[in-house]
């Protein structure tokens, strides 16, 4: 299993059928660069560092396999938590999660 970690400003987080993709546009082409692509199932844990975009589809393949996705300032501070527990899914601001 796989933790990614994404840290570049301005990537997207995507889903591409059963895969997470990490996609960033080059300001100079305009065209998507695809900066890492994993399967679903190899997937633990998402951390996301600063200004990165997480698609709602993406969120939602993420929670469906009960993936959390931690939210973190771009120096690595806590911001939030997203993660699914039983039938749902709960957000906490805190580290008391």
């Amino acid at each position: 299993m796989t933790i990614l970690y994404v840290r570049e400003p301005g990537a997207v987080v995507r889903r591409d059928a059963e895969r997470v993709e990490v996609t960033r546009t080059d300001p100079k082409t305009r065209r998507a660069q695809v900066l890492s692509a994993l399967p679903i199932r190899e997937i633990e844990q998402v951390v996301l560092f600063g200004n990165v975009q997480l698609t709602t589809q993406a969120a939602a393949l993420l929670l469906q396999h009960q993936i959390d996705v931690i939210f973190l300032s771009q120096s690595g501070g806590y911001r939030a938590v997203c993660k699914r527990t039983g039938r749902g899914w709960r957000s906490c601001a805190t580290s008391s999660c």
